[in-house]
């Protein structure tokens, strides 16, 4: 009976404890995780912002028993759906905010509990790619916020660490692996060139002949004044305005020394970041490349490049299948 007593007592003890502790500690609770993946923020975003790619990573539908209803809308704000789940309970999802490549707002709701709130931050981490912020936050009734004096939920905390790592995976696996109009985009340190060069504004029909007669009057320049070509020939891109046909472009080619006359136009590039394209086949046929270089720049948020250079390393009187042809595009990144 003794022995009962001082049980009972000790159970009065820890059961007034946390009735004390809960008057003490916070209601309020919030937990974040985050990883930085190398992607760009904007894939990272449109892989979160629509609700039916959690089924690629999210830990929680492993559980086998779970079954998943998605509302009329998956992407971005209202997106909705809402579950049933023998081990986990029943719950609803909805998606409150959403500001493009920036930032998410939702609402979680367990049934039978009050709603919690998730959300993720996306920030540029300069040469590491994309730090990606996932977090929940709400609110714990008394007296259980007494027992926040523990610590933070380790299962919660692995569940969104899990979470992240799979995003990571997947978003870093599609970036190496994705192509744009059916080419791959590389990011290179273009180095810094000089260029003699043969400016003007010319119809597009034109350019074809604009190049025949300009490029035998840039490399006559280059050997005679016993410099080093730096490169093949190459058009510089200023402005291709498709509405009226004009380009802005240059005749260039890329030598090595000191400038060799005041006849042409000089260009300087600067090194720097660049995209390129390695780009096989007829010349008319390039513009597809472009496309998908316009493509990568709206994925990654590029508003436009600083120049395009076309660079035509195959000479097409030596190889006459068109198929291998091989013209660089590069777009010159502002820093």
């Amino acid at each position: 009976m003794k022995t009962l007593k001082i049980g009972l007592g000790i159970v009065g003890i820890l059961a007034a404890l946390v009735l004390v502790l809960g008057l003490i500690m916070p209601n309020d609770f919030q937990m974040e995780r985050y990883t930085t993946i190398d992607a760009s923020r904007n894939a990272i975003f449109a892989k979160i912002n629509d609700i039916k790619t959690w089924e690629e990573w999210g830990p929680w539908m492993s559980d086998e028993t779970m079954e998943v209803s998605y509302g009329d809308i998956t992407v971005g704000e209202g997106a909705t759906y809402s579950w049933t789940s023998q081990d986990m309970g029943n719950g609803s999802f909805k998606m409150l905010e959403s500001v493009p490549s920036e930032s998410l707002k939702s609402e979680l709701i367990f049934d039978g509990n009050d709603p919690m709130n998730g959300f993720w931050k996306f920030e540029d981490v300069e040469g590491e790619g994309t730090k990606v912020t996932w977090g929940i936050m709400g609110k714990i009734p008394y007296p259980f916020n007494a027992f926040t004096i523990f610590g933070n939920n380790k299962e919660s905390e692995k569940m969104f660490d899990e979470g992240l790592a799979n995003i990571k995976a997947i978003c870093e696996r599609e970036a190496a692996d994705k192509t744009y109009r059916g080419y791959k985009i590389n990011v290179i340190d273009f180095p810094a060139k000089n260029y003699l060069a043969i400016r003007d504004k010319i119809k597009m029909t034109d350019i074809t002949a604009f190049y025949s007669e300009n490029f035998q009057k840039l490399v006559g320049a280059v050997m005679g004044g016993k410099l080093e070509m730096d490169g093949m020939p190459s058009g510089l891109l200023y402005e291709w305005n498709e509405e009226t046909g004009i380009a802005d472009m240059a005749a260039a080619i890329a030598y090595k020394g000191d400038s060799p006359n005041d006849q042409f136009a000089q260009v300087q590039i600067e090194a720097g970041k660049a995209l390129v394209i390695d780009f096989y086949g007829n010349y008319p046929d390039i513009g597809e490349a472009h496309y998908g270089m316009d493509d990568y720049m709206k994925e990654h948020g590029i508003t436009q490049p600083k120049l395009v250079i076309e660079e035509y390393v195959t000479d097409p009187g030596i190889e006459l299948d068109t198929a291998k042809w091989l013209t660089k595009v590069f777009y010159l990144l502002e820093e």
